[in-house]
């Protein structure tokens, strides 16, 4: 036997030697604690969905999970955390599927391509930003607050805080013909502070924040920036009641793992997922939140990933958002 044909004897004895360790690798997972990167600061709104997912987790799961909180740059810092990772399910991201979508599009500096470096576990809720105003302010519809920012010089303010609730604006803008001018804001709260104040006309607000705010009476919601309503809250008309069928800025959250992560553990993480936000608990968690269960497979998440990484690309050209 040549040199070569040892080489490849000894090779193919290796990995079959190792399969079996990788296939009891699998089955016993997890056997040591599990990371789920959050890019939000511990306490947010976006954090309370990372947690208790987190925490159903680890009883399902009977190991233990770690939430590893790595906010700023706009995600990008979660981005690397994830893409540093060894592909064995022992480290995943939970966040928007639309920030994973809209990133490459409007970041220049993106460590990875999260398309070819990631792959995704399962969606597991969806909703829409909401359009929030002042209680005070005379208009009950998105028609009437249209009508009156258009008799304003300037057409008034807008408060920003992410992505979603941007292009959900700019795109309003686009759609009713205004010039309302952005402003920026680090966070909701202090973007809520001046709305309540009437400092600003109105915003597109992430239902986790605006929903108590609503129930309670302190903001109006007129409309969420979709064209359906959500089942957690029927009674605030969508941008298709509201006559601008065109605003569909589906938000949906998602499980993300290494790309290269075994077939195994990506299944019976998506099982434990869905097993979740299907459940009793889990349902009225999501709908406390402002958000509706959207379970699916690693397959359909992975498409609804790409196919929403075209849609934010146009959806951030028609805004006129430039990339940064």
């Amino acid at each position: 036997m040549t040199f070569i044909h040892k080489l490849k004897s000894f090779a193919a004895f290796a990995l079959v030697a190792a399969a079996p360790t990788l296939a009891v690798a699998q089955a016993d997972y997890p056997n040591r604690d599990i990371h789920i990167i959050s890019s939000q600061a511990a306490g947010s709104g976006a954090d309370t969905i990372v947690r208790f997912y987190g925490s159903k987790i680890q009883e399902l799961s009977k190991g233990t999970v770690i939430v590893d909180n790595r906010p700023g740059a706009f995600g990008i810092l979660a981005f690397k955390a994830l893409a540093d990772a060894k592909p064995d399910g022992y480290t995943l991201y939970m966040s928007a599927g639309s920030s994973i979508a809209s990133a490459p599009h409007l970041y220049n500096n993106m460590p990875v391509d999260p398309l070819k470096a990631f792959t995704q576990v399962t969606s597991l809720a969806k909703f829409a930003f909401m359009l929030v105003l002042p209680k005070e302010s005379p208009y009950n519809d998105v028609k009437s607050l249209v009508e009156g920012l258009k008799k304003k010089p300037d057409n008034g303010l807008y408060g920003a805080t992410a992505t979603s609730g941007v292009v959900s604006a700019e795109l309003l803008k686009v759609y009713a013909g205004l010039k309302t001018t952005q402003v920026a804001y680090k966070d909701s709260r202090s973007a809520l502070t001046d709305l309540m104040a009437n400092q600003i006309d109105f915003m597109f607000m992430d239902p986790l924040a605006a929903n108590e705010h609503i129930r309670a009476g302190r903001i109006k919601g007129l409309a969420v920036a979709m064209q359906d309503r959500l089942g957690s809250m029927p009674e605030i008309p969508s941008m298709k009641d509201a006559g601008f069928p065109q605003i569909d800025v589906v938000t949906w959250w998602t499980v993300t793992a290494p790309a290269g992560t075994p077939r195994p553990i990506i299944d019976k993480l998506a099982a434990w997922v869905n097993t979740i936000s299907e459940s009793p608990e889990g349902k009225e968690f999501l709908a406390r939140n402002g958000m509706d269960p959207f379970t699916g497979t690693p397959e359909s998440a992975n498409a609804l990933l790409r196919a929403d990484s075209e849609k934010w690309k146009d959806y951030i050209a028609k805004a006129g958002i430039e990339k940064q």
